[in-house]
């Protein structure tokens, strides 16, 4: 399966094509505010450096948010548009999931942030189980603890206290295990909406 995914909700954007699971080709740059002016033209280039047409991928993973509303705008646009005239499946995926995704296998909870401005942050907790397949492979699922918030930065220490004791302690225990903190950065690129999609983290 040939997948192209795009990651515009940050002034980092982020394009990735993957074949099952070898990345074929992946642009991470920092876009500012020139996401209509630079996404089209990169998505070209590198379909182009891929040698690989357009047509030919088999559907169009997106980064839905929360983040920039002019980078999301106008890559949700461009994924629709895609998926419409070449007639694949399009999938959509919280910035905040694949965020989390990066560290499926971390023992405890996790996190995710993203800067909202004026002293805010998106926030959304997770916590990945490991279990075991019938074939005694471990395997890792990613629960969502919380809601997706909007809070101001000062309050998030307090909401996670608040919360933590039902979501990570340890029953007669009042120990808690860490928290790990998680934000977007410019070295998370577009493939990580693939890992997600495929491990269907936030599906």
């Amino acid at each position: 399966m040939l997948l192209l995914a795009l990651d515009t909700s940050t002034r980092q954007a982020s394009l990735a094509l993957c074949a099952e699971d070898t990345v074929l080709g992946e642009y991470t740059w920092q876009v500012g505010n020139n996401h209509s002016i630079e996404l089209l033209e990169r998505i070209q280039r590198l379909m182009a450096e891929c040698r690989t047409a357009i047509a030919e991928i088999d559907g169009v993973v997106v980064a839905t948010g929360p983040g920039s509303f002019n980078g999301l705008r106008v890559a949700v646009a461009t994924a629709k548009t895609l998926a419409f005239a070449l007639q694949k499946p399009i999938v959509g995926i919280s910035t905040l999931d694949v965020i989390a995704a990066e560290q499926w296998q971390w023992n405890g909870p996790i996190c995710a942030v993203l800067e909202a401005g004026r002293a805010e942050l998106y926030v959304a907790c997770y916590q990945s189980n490991k279990t075991y397949s019938s074939e005694g492979e471990i395997v890792y699922a990613m629960r969502q603890l919380s809601d997706y918030l909007l809070l101001p930065t000062r309050e998030v220490s307090s909401y996670l206290k608040e919360h933590a004791g039902s979501w990570a302690g340890t029953p007669g225990e009042r120990t808690l295990l860490p928290f790990l903190f998680l934000a977007k950065c410019f070295l998370l690129p577009a493939r990580s909406c693939m890992n997600t999609c495929r491990k269907g983290l936030s599906l």
